[in-house]
């Protein structure tokens, strides 16, 4: 500085620039060079977890969740702004193919306007859908309308916690379908038998926590599949089995299953019998298995298979399960539909 002007040198060095010596006439700087705490984008400062301020000159403390995961900027009042692909409130959910929505939207967004019927998509809903407008209704149930809210509607069906989250969307076509009211998780949808064009579904909740690092939850050869209702559909959890539950069953009697590895078993089946049916654990050794919850199929078939005989099943009103050993399989092998992602809640 003199005599009260900057007399700028070393320009390329991006520790000198100022706000008075810029590299060109077109840069546009950021107070202070964010001082050295965050990155300046067009002008302005992006400050990490741990600092906020024009400059991120204020530091206090960083009590963001998870410090945001590595994945975003954390402001003042401890609120992660996540990057590109990131979603949830500690940023830990990726999906590079995700559609962002807001508690408004349904099929008439103009994000949607190039799908057509068959498509499947993953979308990243905002928290605390369930309180959007009352008169935003949602019409259907399991399928709903092309005019319901879309977040709202998966609320509904038991995809999506109140706390938002990502879930998986499948367009069809609507002119075939009757959409009947009900109530389910404090949302009443209502009963619609006009035409709509299109309909929505939703088969399978999104996330991308790393379950295989996880700790398993140790469960006894009785445990059956409704202890674990309250997943949402397309959740999983992982389970450990205990060796030796062959000679409580007999293979067949003490701990029934009802269904079969390829089209799941209803959640009054045992989870370690209906493993050892499906070859995923063994009676030697018990072991590890990874159980995902998905919505109620009305009927069941029996199927020998593995040397243990499981029942039919009609008229069910509970849920489904599937079984496999890992997250790979899991993926690709799903009795309800082609594409299937995976899904974790800590």
């Amino acid at each position: 500085c003199v005599d009260g002007k900057c007399n700028c040198f070393n320009l390329n060095n991006t520790n000198q620039r100022t706000l008075d010596c810029p590299i060109s006439p077109n840069e546009k700087l950021c107070p202070r060079n964010c001082s050295g705490n965050g990155n300046c984008i067009d002008g302005e400062c992006h400050c990490p977890c741990g600092f906020s301020g024009d400059a991120c000159e204020v530091s206090f403390g960083g009590q963001c969740p998870s410090g945001c995961s590595g994945k975003a900027w954390c402001d003042s009042n401890d609120i992660c702004y996540c990057s590109r692909f990131y979603y949830g409130n500690d940023c830990s959910y990726y999906n590079p193919s995700a559609f962002k929505l807001s508690c408004y939207s349904n099929l008439y967004d103009p994000i949607f306007v190039n799908l057509t019927i068959g498509n499947e998509i993953d979308i990243y809903c905002p928290e605390n859908c369930q309180n959007n407008n009352e008169n935003f209704t949602v019409f259907g149930t399991e399928i709903y309308t092309e005019f319901s809210p879309i977040c709202k509607s998966a609320i509904h069906g038991n995809f999506l916690p109140f706390s938002g989250g990502l879930v998986s969307l499948k367009i069809t076509n609507g002119t075939k379908e009757k959409y009947i009211g009900t109530s389910n998780n404090g949302i009443k949808s209502e009963t619609f038998l006009e035409y709509s064009r299109y309909s929505f579904s939703f088969f399978s909740v999104v996330s991308y926590n790393n379950l295989e690092e996880q700790p398993s939850k140790l469960i006894s050869c009785s445990t059956q599949g409704k202890e674990f209702r309250s997943l949402m559909n397309g959740e999983i959890v992982k389970l450990s089995c205990p060796s030796g539950c062959l000679k409580d069953s007999s293979g067949t009697t003490g701990f029934p299953i009802y269904g079969s590895s390829n089209s799941g078993y209803s959640d009054s089946s045992s989870i370690c019998i209906s493993g050892l049916q499906s070859g995923v654990v063994t009676d030697k050794n018990g072991g590890i298995i990874l159980l995902k919850m998905l919505p109620n199929q009305p009927n069941f078939e029996g199927k020998l298979e593995n040397g243990i005989q499981s029942f039919s099943l009609n008229s069910f009103d509970g849920r489904t399960f599937i079984l496999e050993k890992n997250l790979t399989d899991l993926y690709f092998n799903s009795p309800s539909t082609s594409k299937v992602s995976i899904s974790t809640r800590n």
